[in-house]
């Protein structure tokens, strides 16, 4: 009587993965003679199909649509000999880490600092990004890792969309990527001079008028009394019945980033209108 061993596999029982990576495993045995199939269920929280072979490798990229670890099980069928056997292969899937916190953050000013921290959806995990050089924005490349604090100059008249690049490793070793975007809104530029009269009577009304400022939405005027007026236009019509004060008119560029350097100031003498200084009655 001759007792037959029974065909076993020799390559590793529990192998693992990272979810979306491809699954590339070689089924061994202790005789090469062994021949091999498999199958494979499908299993919750896993994406993919059912699948069978007639082979002894496994090659599939599983997707684990969780949060958590789940083991996948291939069933394979060993035969040699006429004896047969069967054996499981227990691959754990781990997830890849995303993002939770917003691809998108709030638009910042330009000149401002742009403070982000990175969020995972897989507890343990760590951070690292990089920000290349972008036409229009003065600072040069840069790293780092975990959260992000930095000053973004913007030096153009539009905003400009500033990616940042994380690659997000678990503690599990497995790696993923994603992209933030942080737009970076133009402040004002510096306003020019004021052109209007400098030297007015009382109770007349003057007009004033500056060339457009880039990026502004709108226009802060200072008046001479130290009021300050807000307009749409490049002019402003001021009425000396009111404004009975001498003093210093400036303009300066107004938009949601704040205002701008102000103009040069332009000295305003209002004069008094002319009184008859000899006896207005007379005997």
């Amino acid at each position: 009587l001759i007792v037959k061993s029974l065909p076993q596999l020799t390559s590793s029982l529990v192998p693992t993965v990272c979810s979306g990576t491809l699954f590339s495993y070689m089924g061994r045995s202790s005789d090469t003679s062994t021949t091999m199939s498999w199958s494979r269920a499908v299993v919750p929280g896993i994406s993919n199909a059912s699948a069978t072979s007639i082979s002894g490798n496994i090659s599939e990229t599983l997707v684990n649509t969780t949060d958590s670890p789940i083991d996948v099980y291939y069933d394979y069928s060993l035969s040699l000999n006429s004896c047969t056997n069967t054996q499981s292969v227990k691959v754990t899937v781990n997830p890849k880490a995303q993002l939770t916190s917003s691809l998108t953050p709030a638009s910042i000013c330009s000149g401002s600092t742009f403070s982000y921290t990175p969020l995972s959806n897989i507890t343990g995990s760590t951070f690292s990004w990089s920000r290349s050089a972008q036409a229009g924005i003065s600072e040069l490349s840069s790293s780092g890792t975990g959260s992000i604090s930095e000053v973004l100059t913007n030096t153009t008249n539009a905003s400009i969309g500033v990616v940042y690049n994380y690659t997000i490793t678990t503690l599990s070793g497995c790696i993923s990527t994603a992209s933030v975007t942080v737009n970076v809104n133009p402040v004002p530029l510096a306003a020019s001079s004021i052109s209007g009269s400098t030297t007015v009577c009382s109770a007349s009304q003057v007009t004033y008028t500056t060339t457009a400022i880039t990026n502004a939405t709108g226009y802060r005027w200072t008046l001479p009394d130290n009021s300050t007026t807000d307009t749409n236009s490049t002019t402003l019509t001021i009425d000396y019945a009111i404004m009975t004060s001498s003093g210093n008119l400036s303009v300066a560029g107004l938009n949601i980033c704040g205002v701008g350097v102000s103009s040069p100031s332009l000295a305003i003498t209002i004069l008094s209108p002319p009184v008859l200084s000899s006896a207005l009655t007379t005997t």
